[in-house]
């Protein structure tokens, strides 16, 4: 959407740029649920902090948009955050031109990540690891068109493996590796 973006973690995790960590925890409420848990329970670690997630999981909220955004607009006052100051997107959108030579990057960075150890790649690892690669400089529309061009090029094979059940690809070097070793 032109928001900038920062990545906030190795799996493609991110917040948008310009707020400060404590405007964007006073948003998290669910983390702070998480942590107020993990200390009653004298708990630490990310894999205590993901069971009380699970735990403590709460039914889905039902309220409309209008009293979602007026809840949002008085916890944003009460911290003295004014959206109005933010202004527009702090960082222009990509130009459309650039984005099939981006996403053509990130598939090719994809499909060295994902056969450094197997001579077949799954489509869902391929995506993932190419949008991660362009993350906000690129949409999964982007990847599959550069994955298209890929298989039309012949750098990106297509095949049908019981394990990949949603598509799966190698290319001619695992192809030829094969060959050599048969």
């Amino acid at each position: 959407m032109g928001y900038g973006i920062e990545p906030t973690g190795r799996r493609g995790e991110w917040e948008l740029a310009g707020y400060t960590r404590d405007q964007i925890m006073e948003f998290s409420k669910r983390r702070q649920d998480i942590e107020q848990e993990l200390q009653r329970r004298g708990l630490s670690g990310a894999a205590a902090a993901q069971n009380v997630a699970h735990s403590t999981r709460l039914r889905k909220d039902h309220r409309d948009e209008t009293e979602l955004k007026a809840e949002w607009c008085e916890r944003a006052a009460a911290i003295g955050l004014d959206f109005g100051k933010l202004g527009a997107p702090q960082r222009p959108r990509p130009k459309i031109a650039e984005r099939p030579v981006r996403a053509r990057a990130a598939v090719v960075y994809s499909a060295a990540h994902n056969t450094e150890r197997d001579a077949v790649m799954d489509r869902r690892a391929l995506e993932t690891i190419a949008l991660h690669q362009g993350m906000g400089a690129i949409a999964i529309s982007d990847v599959r068109r550069a994955v298209v061009e890929r298989k039309q090029g012949g750098e990106l094979i297509e095949v049908t493996v019981k394990r990949h059940p949603n598509g799966a690809y190698t290319s001619p070097e695992m192809v030829s590796n094969a060959t050599i070793s048969r």
